[in-house]
């Protein structure tokens, strides 16, 4: 309970007799971000009657609106939301909720009153954006389905807090009628079939043994081999390495700040795990490790953060290393597929590959979602997609029990004569 009674007279309280009591209670914060607080004294009482009153009056003080709670603007109470809720999100969600924030939503709703954003003008919102709504990205055509869904979730949830913290008794989102309100617009994303799979590698490993080429050689076969994702993949360490035993330690991931790409000390899942991988692993690790030590020998530089994946970036009159954005890996990917006549698949894809060709070799569903560092199941069964040969076995199966009790049916019965 966010409230507290404090003696007094702290003589007569340590006795154990009566003496009087501040309370004091708080109810969220108000339009300036402060918080909500009220205080009063009773007594004289003894310390179990004042934990009584201390009760009654934060029950009936939590019953309160903030007192100019029906002022506050969206912008005001936007900004509220930002320290109380955003900023204890990851890195990465943070940014996009933020992102969401600043381009749509305070440009529209900003100046309202938000006691007086009704689930109308939330619809026009939505229209708007449907009709109207370009991209930021500076590419070419209109806000995508999904994009318009992924802010009207993100006002959801500014309307879900300020009902929390006290602000609203309903939101406004509750009152839309449900053939209104944007949807999901996820599709199943593709991954590579047996044979177009084996051409990727195929061709992979027929490059030219470059540091470019094997560290696109171990990035790729590294996402497939363990399942992990890229942004665990680019916060590795030489020390999280372990050669002899071929176990990777995955505690990292990376998050973008403005055009940097950092590390922070915990994955997404928010637990670290090892996994494994094979000798050609092993193998392109040691052989990347070799032309990185090559590399910076050469060009004067150091890798004081033990980077497995790393670029060079000019400062000033100086060059040094940093870590790669995933979307590098992404570019280069997109350019291979397209020269191979394959069908585009992003890095994420690698990690879906994992799982379903996990799956078709009999791998059980908890040893793949430990892999892929999934808290539940169900996250893993999105991963998993069903591979053409294990359909058209699927398919062999139930053929062979159907001909056979189709042949049981006709054969000659006496009895039928």
């Amino acid at each position: 309970m966010p409230g507290s009674k404090i003696p007094l007279d702290r003589e007569a309280a340590n006795a154990k007799r009566d003496c009087k009591w501040r309370l004091s209670v708080s109810n969220k914060f108000r339009p300036d971000g402060k918080p909500n607080r009220a205080t009063k004294t009773i007594g004289p009482c003894s310390e179990a009657q004042a934990e009584k009153e201390l009760q009654k009056f934060y029950v009936a003080f939590q019953n309160q609106s903030p007192s100019s709670g029906k002022k506050i603007t969206f912008a005001n109470f936007v900004e509220v939301w930002k320290v109380e809720h955003v900023a204890g999100l990851s890195p990465n969600t943070k940014q996009g909720h933020l992102s969401c924030a600043d381009t749509r939503l305070l440009p529209y709703f900003g100046r309202m009153r938000l006691a007086k954003i009704k689930a109308e003008t939330i619809i026009d919102f939505i229209n708007d954006m449907k009709l109207n709504g370009e991209r930021l990205d500076g590419k070419a055509g209109s806000i995508t389905p999904g994009s318009i869904y992924d802010f009207y979730k993100i006002l959801r949830s500014i309307f879900n807090k300020a009902v929390e913290w006290g602000y609203l008794s309903v939101s406004p989102c509750d009152s839309i009628p449900k053939d209104k309100r944007p949807k999901a617009n996820y599709t199943a994303k593709p991954i590579l079939e047996e044979v177009e799979l084996g051409k990727l590698l195929t061709e992979l490993f027929k490059l030219k043994p470059t540091l470019t080429n094997v560290k696109n050689q171990l990035f790729f076969y590294l996402s497939l081999i363990d399942g992990c994702r890229s942004g665990e993949h680019l916060a590795l360490t030489w020390d999280d390495i372990n050669f002899t035993g071929k176990k990777i330690t995955i505690s990292k991931n990376i998050y973008a700040e403005g055009s940097k790409t950092l590390t922070r000390n915990t994955t997404k899942g928010g637990t670290s795990r090892i996994v494994y991988c094979d000798d050609l692993c092993i193998e392109l690790l040691k052989k990347h490790k070799a032309y990185q030590n090559e590399y910076l020998k050469k060009n004067g530089l150091s890798n004081p953060n033990k980077y497995v994946f790393l670029k060079r970036k000019r400062t000033g009159d100086d060059m040094v290393v940093e870590l790669p954005s995933r979307s590098s890996f992404n570019h280069w990917m997109t350019k291979f597929l397209k020269k191979l006549d394959l069908p585009h698949i992003d890095v994420h894809s690698f990690r879906r590959m994992t799982a379903s060709y996990c799956q078709d070799n009999q791998v059980p569903l908890t040893v793949i979602q430990q892999m892929l560092g999934h808290k539940n199941p169900n996250t893993t069964m999105i991963y998993l997609r069903s591979l053409s040969n294990a359909k058209l076995k699927g398919v062999e199966a139930l053929s062979n029990t159907y001909q056979q009790l189709i042949h049981n049916d006709i054969e000659p019965n006496s009895n039928n004569l």
